[in-house]
């Protein structure tokens, strides 16, 4: 039966036969649409290696990995080792909820120690947590307001946020803490569930599944306990208990495969960023490139809404509770080093409170549905829509859709220059390969104002320098370039080259730069002089403009004649293995060189 108007009476859900169709049909399209993104590579995060755990405990009764050694050879920081051998470096919980999903697999000869497999599994999982995520918040709503308007609200609270960009891209831990979470609120949301005898077991059950999970799951935890201290005491005691003695049983699990209290995922990180608590705070609502209100501004509405119908939200004790913990650790993940999330599009660090969100913005939503004030009812029926269609622009074309929006995280690397965050002229979500090209351009005019003042250009035909692991000269009259063969190539270029530019008659200090390219991903080293002088970590899509420069500057003086830069390929590839059509070029490429430009430290000698 259908739900009229708002309901607070606590009774169940219903839903019709022909309703749950509808349901089921706009679910499983946002499901589809998942399987045919064009970004599939955010599985190569923190997220890789979830699976393959699974796997192991699955055929060896382990979640230990050494049995897969060969296939650990791309991991990084996903795996650590130990004495007792290597192990995924995340909660486990993802893993162990996945064991029916990966046997299943298995069976049908899918194998999560290949890559295309691993990478088909979860990418299938991950669109059917977000599947799962929509049916829970559908659920959610209809506890207020009717069959239509809570598929509109489920839609876009699914389609218009980190749950379709975030958790359809990857198995993040934070989609089943999500998911827990709203499993949790939708039981305390309904007085028809809350007050059976057997539900604070079940309550303890999903709480500990949830802490399994994610670790900053705690807080949720200790918030949803004191909640029912105050609404239901011996509902808090079954979850507590029952909770309780799970978390004891996995303590003796810990210190039995870890040798600790619990795996290392779950010690206190660097919480070190107190004194810009107030600027990483605004970077998580506001901020061009991780803010909620610009990646999901369909929460205006929510947040106008609340102030008008604040006596709405203190009414409701689980709404109350659960903005407190939306808010607690909005502060916690600003104070964290890391406050944006490492690599991933817009606020995918905040998906785990998002279930806070949608309680109250449902309960808000509601209520100015129906209200008698009629900019209420327009607020939420005219404007929330056009927010909403934005949201999902951004979310489902630009954050699944557009190549341009993961490349945007190495261009350059955002996690060693955080300040692009804040940075509006480039905001992630509208980035195209244009801008890319334009902010690599931008950042590297930055960099080089510190560099000093440019008095030389040195292209590399000049006779005077001296290659050695080098290609020959290649190219256009318009551009000639030399490429690296192998894993080392220097250059010696005689002093008396650079000095005929500026400073021939005196000691002076220089910076080089090496403009150039590099062939696919690379990790390069370069040393000037014998000391390392400046690394570059490049991706498939990186700039034609690339440079490597000198962080320190190099003193010239008599005694000095040459200047050696050495240049350590770490993994150069060949063409012929990475492209069609080039089956004849075995050459180990590494980077080529466009140009070296040399800067005077000025005010030095």
């Amino acid at each position: 039966m259908q739900i009229p108007g708002i309901s607070h009476s606590g009774a169940g859900v219903r839903v019709s036969f022909a309703d749950s169709i509808v349901v089921l049909i706009v679910g499983i399209g946002i499901f589809v649409s998942l399987l045919f993104a064009r970004i599939d590579s955010y599985i190569y995060s923190d997220a890789r290696g979830t699976l393959l755990t699974t796997q192991a405990f699955l055929q060896k009764g382990s979640f230990e990995l050494s049995p897969f050694e060969s296939v650990l050879t791309d991991y990084s920081w996903q795996i650590y080792r130990t004495p007792s051998g290597i192990y995924y470096a995340y909660p486990l919980g993802t893993s162990l909820i996945h064991l029916p999903a990966v046997w299943l697999a298995n069976e049908f000869g899918y194998d999560m120690s290949r890559s295309a497999d691993e990478k088909a599994m979860h990418l299938f999982c991950a669109a059917l947590s977000v599947l799962f995520l929509f049916l829970l918040i559908y659920i959610l709503s209809r506890r207020f307001i009717g069959h239509w308007t809570s598929l509109f609200f489920a839609s876009i609270l699914t389609m218009g946020t980190s749950f379709y960009s975030s958790c359809g891209m990857a198995l993040w831990n934070v989609n089943y803490a999500a998911i827990v979470a709203l499993l949790v609120i939708n039981i305390l949301a309904s007085k028809h569930l809350v007050h059976r005898p057997d539900i604070g077991w079940v309550l303890g059950v999903l709480l500990f599944v949830g802490f399994t999970v994610r670790p900053s799951f705690a807080l949720f935890i200790l918030i949803i306990f004191i909640y029912l201290i105050v609404t239901d005491t011996k509902q808090m005691f079954r979850a507590a208990f029952i909770s309780g003695c799970m978390l004891g049983l996995y303590i003796i699990f810990s210190i039995t495969n870890f040798g600790q209290v619990l795996p290392g995922r779950y010690q206190i990180t660097d919480f070190s960023q107190w004194q810009n608590i107030g600027k990483n705070l605004l970077g998580h609502l506001v901020s061009p490139s991780r803010g909620l209100f610009v990646y999901s501004p369909l929460f205006l509405i929510s947040v106008l809404g609340g102030l008008v119908k604040l006596r709405i939200i203190l009414k409701d004790r689980l709404a109350v509770f659960l903005s407190a913990w939306f808010l607690i650790q909005l502060i916690l993940l600003s104070s964290w080093y890391m406050w944006w999330g490492g690599g991933s599009f817009g606020y995918r660090l905040l998906t785990d409170i998002l279930p806070a969100t949608v309680y109250v913005s449902l309960l808000v939503w509601a209520d100015m549905w129906q209200s008698p004030e009629r900019y209420c009812r327009y607020a939420v029926r005219y404007i929330l829509p056009l927010l909403a269609a934005y949201s999902i622009w951004i979310h489902v074309i630009q954050g699944v859709n557009n190549p341009a929006t993961l490349g945007w995280l190495s261009h350059p690397n955002k996690d060693q220059h955080p300040e692009f965050f804040w940075n509006y002229e480039f905001p992630q979500f509208l980035a195209t390969e244009e801008q890319l090209m334009r902010m690599d351009t931008w950042f590297q005019e930055q960099q080089l104002k510190e560099l000093g003042r440019l008095i030389k250009k040195i292209e590399p035909t000049n006779p005077h320098l001296v290659f050695y692991g080098w290609g020959p000269v290649e190219g256009s009259n318009e551009e000639k370039y030399r490429w690296t063969l192998g894993k080392q190539a220097s250059i010696h270029i005689p002093v008396s080259l650079i000095k005929e530019a500026s400073c021939a008659k005196e000691d002076c200090n220089i910076r080089i730069a090496l403009w150039g390219s590099t062939y696919l991903e690379q990790s390069i080293e370069i040393y000037i002089n014998g000391k390392l002088a400046g690394t570059i970590e490049s991706d498939k899509q990186a700039s034609p403009n690339l440079h490597i420069y000198s962080t320190e500057p190099i003193k010239l003086d008599s005694r000095v004649t040459t200047v050696e830069l050495k240049l350590y390929i770490k993994e150069p590839k060949a063409p012929a293995d990475y492209e069609i059509g080039s089956s004849g070029d075995h050459r180990e490429l590494g980077f080529s060189l466009r140009e070296i430009r040399v800067y005077l430290v000025e005010g030095k000698t």
